[in-house]
């Protein structure tokens, strides 16, 4: 990590070397104002979008309490012909996971996991997975690309072998924001 002379435009700089490579080109990556203060807890480093040139993603802890401390901010760092474009999506507990390939030209798409509570006298907690997508500077939602998705699963907190009741997909709106990736431009980069 480097900063340059004026205090307020701190930035990571990322480089990928590999044995028998020559090391890729230094990129600095602004941070991201709501993780300012967060150093990342894994880093990712690779042609995420098959353009040919190095992306990168780092989640970063909000170092809540209890449950929480699960909850992750996700900086996607992608080529496009502009430069770099920049994005913000929320998630639970991030790992390598996370990362898989689908179809037959196994195009990689990532999940990111939210939760979802019904509140009421009854309330009950749901992760809901969705699949994301990268296409030239872009994250895309990709749900569509495997009927499993999103994903809704019930959360419990003993053993549960009863059938979850169906959700509507209109009981599913009511319980959670539309999940989006957010670009993030001039002020949102810090």
């Amino acid at each position: 990590m480097s900063s340059s002379a004026d205090p307020y435009t701190e930035r990571y700089e990322a480089q990928v070397t590999g044995p028998g490579q020559a090391p890729s080109p230094v990129v600095q990556v602004p941070f991201v104002a709501t993780v300012a203060f967060l150093l990342p807890t894994a880093a990712i480093c690779d042609d995420l979008n098959g353009d040919g040139v190095t992306d990168f993603i780092t989640d970063h802890s909000r170092h809540g309490n209890g449950f929480g401390a699960s909850f992750f901010d996700r900086l996607v760092v992608l080529s496009s012909p502009n430069g770099y474009s920049f994005w913000h999506l929320e998630t639970l507990d991030p790992s390598t996971e996370d990362y898989l390939t689908l179809g037959a030209n196994e195009d990689l798409v990532m999940v990111t996991t939210s939760f979802a509570n019904s509140g009421g006298a009854k309330p009950h907690s749901y992760y809901v997975y969705d699949l994301w997508r990268f296409a030239g500077g872009n994250v895309l939602p990709a749900n569509q690309r495997d009927p499993m998705f999103p994903k809704w699963v019930l959360m419990t907190l003993a053993d549960n072998h009863a059938a979850a009741t169906a959700l509507t997909e209109d009981e599913k709106r009511q319980m959670l924001e539309p999940r989006q990736a957010v670009e993030m431009h001039g002020d949102d980069l810090r």
